[in-house]
């Protein structure tokens, strides 16, 4: 395959698309900016109208609005901005004249301080201007929005919009869930570029890596216009990082905090810098952010793997883990903008974003395997096994891993303006890639068996409470706990890397006239997508020692442990004595062979589109916009299928392992889809704001959905495994949606909205039984398949106020609100089934009070429960994740004009992570259970 690194130098050479200034013919060109009282800051989102033609246009994030091709004349331009008094200027144009105009709102914009938009009044107003003037309905959440709330990264900063939330990772947020879709159904971007995913088998992009910091702005999308792409079912967020051309003069922000977690007791630290100018008279604006952040925290942990053994008198797990987590986190962000104006009508621009992410993590493991033991008696509500007709086995495990990952992108482009025609331009490339060096794991087996003089050993588990099994030690034999009784069993080690590259390149052309006698524009444009993902994964498994028997006892530590007594585990000293002694260790070849290639792929998705789309203002209140956009995905993938057999199998030539096959697989799949788009936007009068949407949008199949490979196990004749399915369609959703805004105030807003998705060859991962896949008949596979249909649906309402009317004091209180209900299935097999990852009720609650230099806020933030796995097999059990509520508090006071004095409390009431399983008598019991603790912040932020 080509490499894309060589299309994505060609291409980004390539992009030297550059208009001359041209003259105009026989009209005249008003532009503008728009900007605070000190004509500092630019306003995104105003509303900029020519009264005698009824055309109006919004301001972009640099303040500059354009209208081409006027007739010569006298007009009256206008600006409405949410916070301010209208204005309005009136000019006389000529032919072939450029006007350019600015307006600085005055002293009533209360939000400004003449320096820049700041505060939680400034956010307040700056999103709630970008969202009113656009088109379609979009949330967004302003950089001091976020930077009021102790979120770690962009993940927890988007969970307060309204209809969102997110699915987190060691107590973090990880993964932005819009309206209650899985986050494989979202699209990411930063600053217009959508990012590739480093992750193995997702598209989904783990938001965790980007500091929160290193942002300016968040724009979630919940309809889409054809001049975007098309997969997003969910929804998608765009990223934005600073410009130079967001404010005149120097800007400089900076912030320095400390970082303490009360579960180990370890401080680390977190530093900031964002800076913008401008030069050459404006024409040229350089901005630029970094961020290090260092976390070192741990995390406890309760799971079940597998289900329970419902046959007994006591219900009990086949198997019960015991987690103990030490995790080191180090973020760095970083992103530099240029933009330049090369002529009076073109302007361009070079923006680059690097992200890394580092993890380290110590995790000791106690497994309890239940499943073939016997159980013996029940005492009380105590479960006690013994090893007489079955084996009873203990592992105790150490892992150690560290995992990098690396964002970054640089794109290039321009705008060129030629009267009524405006085209625009940019090359992008993308590269995301996650690598894993060294991780080990050891483990240290203590396995009892009948006939081998123990058979008067115990075990017991006080299944009493099914969520929360607890060992009981007055049934357990104390050997259980004896570190001399666990002897070597495997240590293994991994080097993972994947590799995620997208190459874009875009054309759009717009061009303003008059629509069915009404003004407005059409617009078309191309886009090419060439991106290649391809993961290597290189596995080592040792079962042996030659050596004296190996125990654990000279490596033994202990660790604290609230939720129960864990016992002796493996220190890093293993690592160091294995490393010395490598020779003496024995190395199953097939196991490695197999585990080597169950996870390597190379996949190639490229995807051609092209659309055309219409805008007409039908009226001075209603707007109306319709287009299509095609796409066509052409998709190659290489996978493995890998099983033992009997003999020594040749691939490629060499023999690989003895007792193992491994066969290479290549499948394409090719398909055209069409994706119409309407919106009306309709404002009845001056307070009011209505859109209804219909969009046609599409999900393709994650990677390790797709890949044509299979892992199979063969035990006791019974043939299982995991497969990938090259046959699956993607998905489509056609999306309607309904809005009405309310601003019966500049200071208030209350949203409400309706939504409708109806799902086509939904995709979902299910486990089959006796089925034949690949020529082999499995007894039980889990694989993703298009379900027969599904549909989502919700209503939205949010409401937010600034209490300015109030007396003083009290006029410093704003406070936000919102809340989503949510509903949604799918059907299988002639069955409706609950659709996957959708939880019914989602909502967050903030209050606050920004004056006298005290700005304080809380926030609340809830997500119900959801079906997250499901179990189609006979016994019928379900994986649910259990509601979530979580408090956070943050609050800073002005030391001087510029510097603050910072205090944060992330996750006050140390609310755990839920998770589980619903049994067919309609009980609870135990999937998962953790616990975080709370992180404190302290820190300074200097502003000028």
């Amino acid at each position: 395959m080509s490499s894309i690194s060589d299309k994505a130098r060609a291409g980004l050479f390539g992009v030297g698309l550059v208009f001359a200034a041209a003259p105009f013919a026989e009209a005249a060109v008003i532009e503008g900016r728009v900007a605070d009282a000190s004509g500092e800051v630019s306003l995104d989102g105003a509303v900029v109208t020519l009264t005698e033609t009824g055309q109006s246009t919004t301001t972009g994030r640099n303040g500059r609005f354009y209208f081409g091709d006027v007739p010569a004349g006298e007009y009256t331009v206008s600006v409405d901005y949410l916070g301010a008094e209208e204005m309005s200027q009136t000019i006389v144009v000529t032919e072939d004249e450029i006007a350019d105009l600015t307006f600085t709102l005055g002293e009533d914009v209360i939000v400004m301080d003449n320096v820049l938009v700041t505060g939680q009044r400034g956010a307040f107003f700056s999103a709630r201007n970008q969202e009113r003037a656009a088109d379609g309905i979009i949330e967004v959440l302003s950089a001091d929005a976020v930077g009021s709330l102790p979120d770690q990264n962009v993940a927890e900063s988007v969970r307060r919009a309204s209809g969102v939330s997110v699915a987190n990772d060691q107590g973090e947020g990880r993964f932005v869930i819009i309206r209650g879709l899985d986050p494989e159904l979202n699209a990411t971007a930063i600053n217009g570029v959508r990012i590739t995913a480093p992750e193995g088998d997702a598209r989904a992009v783990a938001l965790d890596v980007i500091d929160a910091d290193a942002l300016e702005s968040i724009v979630i999308t919940k309809t889409f216009t054809p001049d975007q792409d098309g997969d997003g079912i969910g929804g998608s967020i765009d990223i934005r990082t600073i410009s130079g051309l967001d404010r005149e003069g120097p800007y400089v922000r900076a912030k320095l905090e400390g970082i303490y977690s009360d579960v180990t007791e370890q401080v680390g630290g977190k530093g900031s810098l964002t800076a913008s100018n401008q030069f050459l008279d404006g024409r040229l604006g350089l901005a630029g952010s970094a961020t290090y952040n260092l976390r070192r925290f741990g995390s406890e942990n309760r799971e079940v793997d597998g289900g329970f053994i419902l046959d007994e008198p006591l219900f009990y797990p086949e198997e019960l883990e015991l987690r103990d987590y030490i995790i080191e986190r180090e973020r760095i962000s970083a992103s530099a903008n240029l933009d330049f104006r090369l002529t009076n009508n073109t302007d361009l621009y070079l923006r680059g974003v690097y992200n890394r992410f580092e993890d380290q993590e110590i995790r000791s493991r106690v497994e309890i395997k239940l499943d073939d033991a016997t159980f013996e008696e029940a005492v009380g509500t105590t479960a006690v096994f013994s090893p007489v007709d079955d084996a009873l086995e203990f592992d105790r495990q150490t892992r150690d891993r560290g995992e990098t990952q690396t964002i970054y992108s640089i794109q290039a482009g321009g705008e060129s303006r030629f009267g009524a025609t405006v085209f625009d331009y940019s090359a992008a490339f993308t590269h995301a890639e996650e690598e894993e060096p060294n991780a080990t794991e050891s483990v240290f087996r203590f396995e009892v068996e009948g006939g081998d003089g123990r058979d008067d050993f115990r075990f017991g588990l006080d299944v009493a409470d099914l969520t929360a099994p607890l060992i009981d030690f007055s049934q357990t034999d104390p050997a259980y706990l004896d570190p001399s009784e666990y002897e070597f069993d495997e240590f293994e080690r991994t080097n993972g890397f994947t590799e995620d590259e997208e190459l874009a390149l875009t054309f759009n052309v717009r061009h303003d006239t008059d629509i069915l006698g009404a003004p407005g524009f059409w617009k078309s444009g191309v886009k090419v997508r060439l991106r290649d993902k391809r993961r290597d994964v290189e596995n080592e498994i040792f079962d042996g020692f030659d050596g004296e028997d190996l125990f654990l006892t000279p490596f033994a530590r202990e660790r604290e442990f609230p939720l129960e007594v864990l016992g002796p585990v493996a220190g890093l000293s293993f690592q160091e004595f294995f490393t010395a002694n490598e020779g003496l260790f024995e190395l199953n070849e097939t196991d490695t062979a197999l585990t080597s290639f169950e996870e390597d792929y190379d996949a190639t998705e490229n995807i051609y589109a092209a659309y055309v789309m219409w805008q007409a203002d039908l009226n001075e209140r209603l707007r109306a916009t319709i287009g299509v956009r095609g796409e066509f995905t052409d998709f190659v993938a290489d996978g493995f299928f890998v099983q033992e057999t009997d003999g020594s199998v040749s691939v490629g030539g060499a023999d690989v392992a003895e007792d193992a096959v491994i066969l290479a697989n290549r499948e394409r799949n090719s398909y055209v889809d069409f994706l119409p788009a309407f919106i009306l936007r309709y404002e009845p009068n001056d307070i009011m704001v209505m859109r209804a949407a219909y969009s046609r949008t599409l999900a393709r199949p994650t990677i390790g959905q797709a890949v044509p490979s299979a892992i199979l196990e063969i035990e006791d004749g019974e043939i299982q495994g995991e497969v990938g399915n090259p046959d699956l369609d993607r998905q489509l959703s056609d999306n309607f949606d309904l809005s009405v805004d309310f601003y019966p105030s500049d200071s208030f807003v209350l949203s409400a909205g309706f939504f409708y998705k109806l799902f086509t060859d939904f995709i979902g991962d299910t486990v089959v039984r006796d089925t034949n896949l690949f020529g082999v008949d499995f007894d039980e596979a889990a694989i993703a398949v298009n379900l027969d249909g599904g549909e989502a649906f919700g209503v939205e309402v949010s409401a937010q106020k600034v209490f300015t009317e109030l007396p003083d004091p009290f006029d410093g209180f704003l406070a936000g609100a919102n809340i989503t209900f949510l509903g949604g299935n799918a059907e299988l097999d002639g069955r409706r089934i609950p659709l996957p990852n959708l939880s019914e009720a989602v909502g967050s609650v903030v209050v606050g009070y920004d004056k006298y230099g005290l700005d304080l806020r809380a926030a609340l933030s809830y997500r119900d429960e959801r079906l997250q796995e499901l179990n189609t097999g006979g016994d019928g059990i379900d994986r649910f994740v259990d509601e979530h509520l979580q408090l956070d508090i943050t609050a800073k006071y002005e030391l001087t004009d510029r510097l603050e004095l910072t205090a944060e409390a992330q996750n006050v009431t140390n609310e755990p992570f839920r998770a589980f399983l619903q049994l067919p008598n309609g009980e609870r019991a135990l999937s998962q259970f953790e616990e975080y603790g709370v992180t404190y912040r302290l820190g300074l932020r200097y502003t000028y």
